[in-house]
């Protein structure tokens, strides 16, 4: 028997929020970015959504990075329960593998390139070489694939958690997306305490 939840939940800190959806909207970005830029002609235009790509996904690093931290430091109340076997484990599998996605998918690419001896900016901001050509020409190749392939996965591991977020909302009836929804999309939300 699947469990009803009161309407009445505790949401997220504001700070959480934040940091989620606009990781989420920089994920999006990053992902379509990449997957559309072979539909234009303009070589310009490609090497201007590649460059795009790669300041978003520096951009997404560093919120990824928040975000730990946000976890580790601040105490959050658990996500409601339902009577699926093994549902708060494959919730916690799937989370811990999209974190570790969102931090090697970026940091990988960026090595990549660092390995072909290319300079990486950050909206005009020269960013520190982590690996010279010197040492990384020979494993570049393998790197971007691996990146490529990281890719990938995110965007399968993201989207099996919006799908989740989904079916918890709508047919759970638990309000789990309205507890990272900000008040003024859920006015009988009340806000988390735990720090």
């Amino acid at each position: 028997m699947l469990t009803k939840y009161s309407s009445v939940m505790t949401r997220y800190p504001f700070f959480f929020q934040i940091n989620h959806w606009i990781t989420a909207l920089l994920i999006a970005s990053v992902l379509v970015m990449i997957e559309v830029r072979d539909l234009f002609d303009a070589a310009s235009v490609r090497r201007e959504l590649l460059t795009l790509h790669m300041e978003l996904g520096v951009t997404v690093l560093f919120f990824i990075s928040v975000r730990i931290l946000q976890r580790l430091f601040f105490k959050i109340s658990p996500p409601p329960e339902i009577s699926i076997p093994y549902s708060k484990l494959l919730s916690h599998l799937v989370h811990v593998i999209l974190y570790l996605l969102l931090v090697f998918a970026p940091l990988i690419g960026l090595l990549a390139k660092q390995m072909r001896g290319d300079d990486v900016l950050w909206f005009g901001t020269l960013l520190p070489v982590l690996i010279s050509d010197d040492v990384g020409l020979p494993y570049a190749k393998t790197a971007k694939s691996i990146h490529e392939y990281l890719g990938n996965w995110l965007m399968y591991v993201a989207l099996l958690h919006v799908g989740a977020a989904i079916i918890h909302q709508w047919f759970f009836k638990d309000n789990l997306i309205s507890r990272m929804l900000p008040r003024f999309f859920n006015q009988g939300e009340t806000n988390e305490t735990n720090h």
